[in-house]
């Protein structure tokens, strides 16, 4: 199970009664960002997590999203449930958002659910 908060003023107001009228279980990775969302680690680690072929500013949580999505997952956005808080830091690059765009893309049109350059790299085996 893949659970998104969403961002914005708006968003900030926490209720169970508005929540359960409002959220609501899709397979889109449109919306995600990585500031806000959580996975089982068993899910993480079965899609290979993170794909560290991204360089700079991209859609790596998206992507990222779209393998635990081809790969069983369900994804629900927990409207007014998560408060997120956001820490101030410099944007990354974008000079390589073509390049990491194309990952995204082929994550989602070949339907990927396993990427090789990923978490597995950083745990004993």
């Amino acid at each position: 199970m893949l659970f998104a908060a969403q961002s914005g003023h708006k968003n900030a107001i926490r209720s169970n009664v508005l929540s359960h009228y409002l959220s609501k279980t899709n397979q889109n990775a449109d919306s995600v960002f990585s500031c806000n969302f959580s996975f089982w680690r068993q899910d993480a680690i079965n899609v290979n997590g993170f794909n560290c072929d991204f360089v700079g500013w991209g859609a790596e949580d998206k992507e990222f999203c779209v393998r635990l999505i081809n790969g069983g997952a369900s994804k629900k956005q927990l409207k007014h449930l998560a408060v997120c808080y956001h820490l101030y830091h410099p944007e990354l690059s974008r000079k390589m958002a073509q390049v990491n765009q194309q990952i995204y893309d082929d994550a989602i049109s070949k339907k990927l659910t396993y990427c090789r350059n990923g978490i597995k790299k950083y745990i004993p085996s």
